[in-house]
């Protein structure tokens, strides 16, 4: 049995006004203002793009239905699809990675795509990708070192692809031209000689 009170006088008068403001305070409907919620962005939705029997014929069915000209956010969903679909395969991987990082370039996110090719590029299995796959790395993320206008590291990641005798005359001639689009207007001694070798490759006529 308690004998000796816990409160003086003036301690009961203050507790009690706290303990009838917190009852109040349970008592109030609780209110939601739903304009403060941020709203949940709803997962892209894709349609016809069931498993194909191989990844060739995967890849193709992405970009006959979702082409890199067209909505960016339902190609995107596609890429994690093909992911989801090949998960050991790191060709499948590989790909998926670079369209992603190519997808976020052309959404002017220069410094996550960079960020990603970077980090491919780094992992990229040799047994599994070719010469041609890593130059078409190489040859977006010089652009989008381009962009960032670091044209040193541009200037020089086009030079290896249009140097490279494993890869395409197409990838190489191109990678030349925008090498030389980067020389303009520089002194050069070697302008005439690349600009008559790029010309080559692009069947072009000097």
């Amino acid at each position: 049995m308690i004998k000796k009170p816990l409160f003086t006088a003036e301690e009961f008068q203050v507790a009690f006004g706290a303990l009838t403001s917190l009852r109040s305070w349970l008592d109030a409907p609780l209110i939601f203002d739903k304009t403060k919620i941020p709203a949940r962005t709803p997962p892209v939705a894709i349609d016809n793009f069931p498993l194909m029997p191989s990844l060739q014929g995967q890849l193709t069915l992405l970009d006959q239905r979702f082409p890199d000209d067209g909505n960016l956010e339902q190609r995107s969903a596609a890429l994690l699809k093909v992911r989801q679909y090949f998960p050991d395969d790191q060709k499948a991987e590989f790909f998926v990675e670079l369209n992603l990082a190519e997808i976020a370039w052309n959404q002017d996110r220069t410094q996550p795509a960079i960020d990603r090719l970077l980090k491919l590029l780094n992992s990229a299995a040799s047994d599994a990708v070719d010469d041609e796959e890593i130059a078409w790395a190489e040859y977006v993320l010089a652009f989008c070192y381009r962009d960032m206008g670091n044209l040193d590291k541009a200037k020089q990641l086009f030079k290896e692809v249009a140097e490279n005798a494993e890869v395409s005359d197409f990838r190489r001639g191109w990678a030349g031209y925008q090498r030389l689009s980067l020389l303009k207007g520089e002194e050069d001694p070697d302008y005439g000689k690349l600009a008559a070798e790029t010309n080559a490759l692009l069947d072009f006529e000097t």
